[in-house]
């Protein structure tokens, strides 16, 4: 299937919410906080970026998309999109970076399992990259940590100190990686 340009596909658990994966390599329209009615359309903060030779080379079309006014840097000019739902490959043509993937892990004929609130974005490359998620836990900015694990999976967990449990948009994120440094800031 040809991914248009405005045109998201909703990655996330049954249920549980989803986040937009637009043909850019970029998101928005974020339903994971408890706000069906109202996605959160624009998110700063989301990026896959591929060091080449110490170079910073962001693996997405318009990285800048959502910043008013976005600073210098490198991008890839285009790449393909293939989508075979719940699974988008975009196809990478850098020498050392065949593709990224992102899905959805469902599960067929299993509801329960296919539920889990979880996106697997799966870089195939050589060498060294970085991802970014921003922190969206809890209804206002104030009190957002992102705090480091390390343990089989090594990741960040975010989470806001004050959200109160009625809060819609409580709960944590966790943004993991196999055998990898991880990196925090506020």
């Amino acid at each position: 299937m040809r991914l248009e340009e405005y045109f998201g596909v909703p990655l996330g658990g049954i249920g549980t919410g989803k986040i937009n994966f637009y043909r850019d390599l970029t998101i928005g329209d974020i339903t994971i906080m408890n706000n069906w009615s109202n996605p959160l359309k624009v998110v700063r903060g989301f990026h896959i970026v591929y060091y080449m030779r110490d170079n910073p080379v962001f693996l997405q079309l318009n990285p800048g998309k959502n910043i008013e006014s976005p600073p210098p840097y490198t991008h890839i000019k285009d790449f393909d999109v293939e989508v075979e739902y719940p699974k988008i490959s975009y196809y990478i043509p850098l020498q050392d970076v065949s593709k990224v993937e992102v899905y959805s892990i469902l599960i067929k004929d299993n509801v329960k399992d296919s539920a889990i609130p979880a996106i697997k974005i799966r870089v195939i490359a050589n060498g060294r990259f970085a991802i970014s998620f921003p922190n969206v836990t809890g209804s206002k900015r104030a009190s957002r940590v992102n705090i480091p694990y390390k343990g089989k999976i090594n990741g960040v967990i975010m989470k806001n100190k004050r959200a109160l449990q009625t809060d819609p948009s409580y709960g944590e994120i966790f943004l993991g990686c196999k055998d990898c440094n991880v990196m925090t800031n506020y």
